[in-house]
């Protein structure tokens, strides 16, 4: 069992393929149903209604945050990512939804996929099913992954590989949430004339462009072999190498690399961790601010430590892009949030801001109060989401990839601790975006304010 309650089959050695007529499949949870889906949300909506017309108290706040992560992952990143639009919700919800996270949700479909739906998808997906596709398939998960299930494999030329096949069940219960989510949206931004002031319809169409992507494995395959080049130059860090043939929209195969994860290894405070935790640090920064790749989920469970010491990063699902006009701007806010300098974070939070229609802030004590107030905060990610919601609040939300990197340095901090439990996670990002900064310097025109400043 890990970390966050996934469960996990430790496999050694080859991996048999199931015999003919075994019985030895994992169950299938087929009693939740669409329409009873349906009715759990209407009702959980009739229950916290009177919040629409006044004030939450904390309780009623948290209450209504439980029971939105209690209904699955999308529910529970809509939230995590509302909780940095301070225009959108009283800032008890927001308060609320910001504790919320999505590896805590469990699926509601989350038993494992018979092997005849597994033979289904692969047949659909590559062609064959898995006795002809693989020379070994093990038939119980290794693991969940998202709305998928990695099996354990072996190709006939004798290379062990990871098989993710997202199961059908997942796949439809993210697409109805989405639509909820886009009937909720619907419901709150048309009365009174307020949709828009809230654009929560808009908010929740970029959330199912991002959820649709990552349930396309193509994707995560093209960042998978993005990412193994870029940090190429960080003989520590290692990326599974898809094989492509093996791989589509639903089926995503991959080299297997043995190792523990990073959570389950005892920490060890040696010189030995302390570069591998800066390895894994500096090709994360150098992925954002250089590369202008944001892949949020270095989560420990996705982390692996190989017995030659390397760090493997196993998944790169969800990975977003910032524009190379961005990157520079997001440089600058990172290096004035270390150094916590408010003039240089008002600066940057308008320049990255969207403007709708007027290039102003509606109240500039207010918004330069806020970002006072958010450099109080104790570390980098909540300083982060601090000023992300204080720039939305402003009339000038940042776009979805830099909110996501705020729980990217979480998970980044979380990791790094793990690796070597005394590592100053926040003094190695202030020194390795300083240097970014004096790179930007001398090849690009310096940062100006803007008018609105």
């Amino acid at each position: 069992m890990s970390r966050n309650g996934t469960r996990r089959a430790r496999i050694n050695g080859p991996v048999p393929c199931p015999e003919p007529g075994s019985n030895s499949q994992p169950a299938v949870n087929s009693t939740a149903t669409p329409f009873d889906r349906h009715k759990r949300i209407t009702l959980l909506f009739l229950k916290h209604a009177p919040l629409r017309n006044a004030p939450p108290d904390e309780r009623a706040a948290k209450a209504l945050a439980d029971d939105l992560e209690n209904l699955g992952a999308p529910f529970a990143r809509a939230c995590r990512l509302l909780a940095l639009r301070g225009d959108l919700l009283p800032p008890e919800i927001l308060g609320a939804f910001a504790k919320l996270d999505e590896s805590r949700c469990r699926d509601e479909d989350g038993e494992a996929e018979s092997m005849e739906v597994i033979d289904k998808v692969l047949e659909d997906e590559i062609g064959k099913k898995a006795l002809r596709a693989f020379a070994s398939f093990h038939p119980v998960p290794h693991r969940f992954s998202g709305a998928g299930q990695v099996h354990l494999a072996t190709l006939h030329d004798g290379r062990r590989v990871s098989v993710r096949v997202q199961r059908p069940k997942a796949r439809q219960r993210i697409v109805r949430d989405l639509d909820t989510l886009a009937e909720i949206a619907a419901f709150i931004d048309d009365p009174s004339g307020r949709g828009g002031l809230h654009r929560f319809s808009r908010f929740v169409d970029r959330l199912r462009i991002t959820t649709l992507r990552e349930l396309d494995y193509r994707h995560e395959e093209t960042s998978l072999q993005e990412l193994r080049e870029k940090l190429n130059g960080y003989s520590r860090l290692r990326v599974p190498l898809p094989v492509p043939e093996f791989c589509s929209g639903r089926v995503l195969t991959t080299e297997s690399i043995d190792g523990t994860e990073v959570w389950e290894t005892p920490p060890r405070s040696t010189g030995h961790s302390r570069d591998l935790a800066e390895q894994l640090l500096g090709g994360y920064l150098d992925q954002i601010v250089v590369h202008g790749l944001v892949h949020p989920q270095p989560h420990l469970e996705n982390l692996l430590l190989t017995g030659d010491g390397e760090l493997v990063i196993t998944e790169a699902g969800g990975t977003l892009k910032l524009g190379s006009a961005t990157r520079p701007v997001f440089c600058f806010l990172l290096h004035a949030l270390c150094s916590r300098d408010p003039q240089a974070v008002r600066e940057a939070s308008l320049r990255l801001g969207r403007p709708h229609g007027d290039d102003t802030v509606p109240d500039a004590a207010a918004f330069s109060a806020a970002i006072t107030e958010a450099l109080a905060e104790e570390n980098l990610k909540e300083r982060l989401r601090a000023v992300a919601k204080a720039s939305a609040t402003a009339g000038r939300p940042f776009p979805m990839a830099i909110c996501r990197i705020a729980d990217l340095f979480g998970n980044l901090r979380m990791s790094a601790e793990a690796i070597h439990p005394h590592f100053d996670t926040e003094r190695f990002i202030a020194a390795h975006i300083a240097e970014q900064m004096e790179q930007i310097r001398e090849n690009t025109v310096p940062f100006h304010s803007t008018s609105a400043a």
